[in-house]
């Protein structure tokens, strides 16, 4: 059985919404995630047995409905779709304690027989009168275009099953890369982390760790994610325990389902304000390295790039007027790495670290 809660690489995801049901469709996502608000029921294209259309408060997850399966063998059967790669839906129940089951089951002849049963779902697994977003793994059907999916209940009682927010793929949810991360000094003993995101799959939140070397890493907090969104999120995290003169943060995002990735490392340097640097951090990710000031460099600026053993990796100059950021495309190896910003007046010369 497998089961996973409803909400770097992280996942993006593009849906169609269709008030009216699913629709077959040959290609890319396939999503309902409102299928149960029209006050038809089922919708066009479904079959429901034992099945109710159900507006009661914690019925629902998102939609204004849900639907209740609550009869012995009660079953509600989606229209055919094609070349189906993973279905996903959010599961609910309310605090009885009686047992009952959930089976997905999958067939190729109809909506009226040969469905093979794929995982079941217990009310062990779903807290009570709460929702989680469950998932199946369909690429054994990926090449039949035409695949009927049915959610049947498998258990002698009359207490309900609440589904809500189908969703069937066609391709697995796509990686998408964190589209903003930046640490900066609050103060001469805070660091302030801000980040953001596209949109979140499956997102149970962030675990935010910190180094004083830049390899040796340790947990300081979390910040709960946003579930699943294609809506773009913006996280904030204080650090009031900063490693001075200069902390290395990271980010470890965590999906419901248990895997991680990391993000790039940030760097937050402190200093004497007197003696304030120009150079306010370095961000590098998917081979992009970027620059921010704390004042606007208006003057040309020579950037150069070494390796621990001096060597120039990168140099380029550049003429950057009005803005406080300045982006460069490099091709870096893991590990430290030496960034030179030269002036009229001075150079400024920064250690960062490149992921392997």
């Amino acid at each position: 059985m497998k089961s996973r809660g409803a909400g770097f690489l992280f996942k993006i995801w593009i849906c169609l919404v269709y008030s009216s049901g699913l629709q077959a469709q040959g290609s890319g996502v396939l999503c309902i995630s409102e299928p149960f608000t029209d006050t038809a029921f089922p919708p066009a294209g479904w079959t429901a047995a034992g099945v109710t259309r159900v507006t009661s408060a914690g019925s629902f997850v998102s939609a204004p409905a849900a639907a209740s399966i609550g009869t012995y063998n009660g079953s509600l059967t989606l229209p055919v779709v094609s070349n189906p790669v993973e279905i996903q839906f959010q599961l609910g129940r309310t605090t009885s304690t009686t047992v009952k089951e959930l089976i997905v089951e999958v067939g190729i002849a109809g909506v009226t027989g040969g469905f093979v049963p794929l995982d079941t779902f217990d009310h062990f697994n779903t807290p009570d009168g709460a929702f989680l977003l469950c998932s199946v793994n369909l690429t054994g059907w990926s090449a039949e275009p035409a695949v009927w999916i049915r959610l049947r209940k498998a258990s002698a009682t009359t207490s309900p099953w609440r589904i809500d927010d189908v969703e069937v793929y066609h391709s697995p949810p796509l990686p998408v890369a964190l589209t903003a991360f930046k640490v900066l000094p609050y103060s001469q003993k805070i660091a302030e982390l801000t980040w953001s995101t596209a949109g979140e799959w499956n997102n149970a939140g962030f675990v935010v760790e910190s180094s004083g070397d830049g390899y040796r890493f340790a947990p300081i907090g979390y910040v709960p994610g946003n579930g699943t969104t294609t809506l773009p999120q913006h996280y904030r995290f204080s650090d009031p325990l900063a490693t001075i003169p200069v902390s290395y943060y990271r980010l470890r995002q965590q999906d419901f389902d248990g895997k991680e990735e990391l993000s790039a490392i940030a760097e937050c340097r402190f200093s004497d304000p007197r003696n304030d640097p120009d150079i306010e951090s370095i961000i590098i990710a998917n081979g992009v390295l970027r620059i921010f000031f704390r004042q606007p460099q208006r003057e040309f600026l020579q950037i150069c790039i070494d390796d621990i053993y001096g060597r120039i990796l990168v140099s380029d100059g550049v003429f950057n007027p009005e803005t406080t950021e300045i982006s460069l495309n490099v091709k870096l190896l893991g590990g430290i790495h030496v960034l030179s910003v030269t002036s009229t007046q001075k150079t400024v010369t920064r250690k960062f670290f490149v992921d392997f």
